[in-house]
């Protein structure tokens, strides 16, 4: 309901849970390509000081002056240096790099609809008047955004934590099922099966 009405206030619920969440990876990440980061209990706090403190800044901005571009601008920011973070967590750790491929290929596909849905947004709506009902929900390209950005930083935060793993020779298996990729610990798995 709060998304729906594209009202300022009830917008905030869809878009600082993205900031707060991408901060929160960040730091995962950080962790993951940076171990001294954890080893280091000044480090650590410093790393956490600055991923807040970009937090609460982007957050009073964004309360305070009520653009949309000042979020764009920090959220962008947040994913640029993820992508960024990615690629050298791909090219220099273990990792399964395919599940990185198709987090980026979903999330960046959403964005691409995303876009074209915010570019041609009257052009669509007009569209849908055409055509018939059950193509409708196939021109709206905002919600399929949602599916695949979500499911993109699903497949981040198996990515993620796959990489950590192996990264701290824990023993993981990735499972590929009909919904995506579950990750298990093959003792836990053992008990299970």
């Amino acid at each position: 309901m709060f998304h729906m009405t594209l009202k300022y206030e009830m917008q905030l619920f869809d878009e600082l849970p993205m900031l707060w969440g991408s901060l929160m990876l960040v730091y995962c990440i950080l962790t993951l390509l940076y171990p001294s980061i954890d080893a280091s209990p000044t480090a650590t706090a410093a790393t956490k000081l600055a991923l807040v403190a970009y937090g609460v800044v982007s957050t009073l901005a964004y309360l305070l002056l009520k653009t949309p571009l000042l979020f764009q601008c920090s959220y962008g920011f947040l994913v640029t240096l993820m992508l960024y973070l990615d690629i050298c967590v791909a090219k220099y750790k273990p990792c399964d790099r395919r599940i990185f491929y198709w987090a980026a290929f979903f999330y960046y596909s959403g964005f691409a609809l995303w876009n074209i849905d915010n570019i041609f947004c009257d052009k669509l709506s007009l569209l849908r008047q055409f055509l018939p009902a059950f193509l409708v929900p196939f021109t709206q390209l905002h919600a399929l955004w949602h599916c695949l950005a979500g499911y993109g930083s699903y497949l981040h935060i198996v990515f993620t934590a796959h990489s950590r793993a192996l990264t701290r020779d824990q023993e993981v298996d990735l499972i590929w099922c009909w919904h995506g990729i579950v990750l298990s610990n093959r003792q836990h798995f053992k008990k299970v099966v």
